[in-house]
């Protein structure tokens, strides 16, 4: 295999990665709106506020503990928790938990582990195996050249691999289409004759 070959076949490659990777992305834009509006529809609002309230009695709870006693493991994961789901009431003011970043949050969560697991399906359905035919590619490429010692038996395994590379590409995807979609919306809201 040449290099012209070793060439056309990577392209190809990143073009089908790039296609499923929008296709994750573009999936769940569509369930995130969906979720939204079943979410003002059905006044989910509620479900988070009782979940800030709720978080909010746990870590008085597990602060009042820690004063009189030594820091423990559900105390540290406790405050990660915190940093993630508190902010300050006011400039300088202790850190209350807030309903906004609950939900922030756990959407985050929620359409990561969506997009891996619709990933999967994809990978699972097409039989897209990346790291294999990434291994035949440089394996005809450099046969002398022992780039890849170790190869990955389990099927499962690398199709697990390949998913996750593909719901993590949908990320920066899905902001680099964020971002055109916002160029574009200002370029059409300016007057005519002037940049924004």
């Amino acid at each position: 295999m040449d290099n012209i070959e070793v060439i056309s076949l990577s392209t190809y490659i990143f073009m089908v990665y790039l296609l499923l990777a929008l296709f994750v992305e573009r999936s769940l834009e569509i369930g995130v709106a969906v979720f939204q509006y079943a979410e003002w529809r059905w006044r989910w609002f509620e479900f988070w506020n009782r979940k800030a309230a709720q978080l909010q009695q746990r870590f008085e709870h597990y602060q009042k503990a820690a004063a009189a006693g030594g820091p423990s493991v559900q105390q540290l994961l406790n405050d990660v928790l915190a940093k993630w789901v508190t902010e300050p009431a006011y400039p300088g003011g202790p850190a209350v938990v807030s309903a906004a970043l609950v939900r922030l949050n756990g959407l985050r969560i929620g359409t990561r582990v969506v997009g891996f697991l619709l990933a999967l399906l994809l990978v699972w359905t097409q039989h897209v195996d990346f790291i294999q035919i990434l291994y035949r590619i440089f394996e005809e490429a450099l046969p002398q050249q022992k780039i890849l010692v170790l190869f990955i038996e389990s099927s499962a395994f690398r199709l697990g691999i390949t998913a996750a590379a593909i719901s993590i590409g949908a990320e920066p995807l899905h902001q680099m289409i964020s971002k055109v979609e916002s160029f574009v919306a200002r370029k059409t809201q300016a007057p005519p004759g002037e940049m924004p």
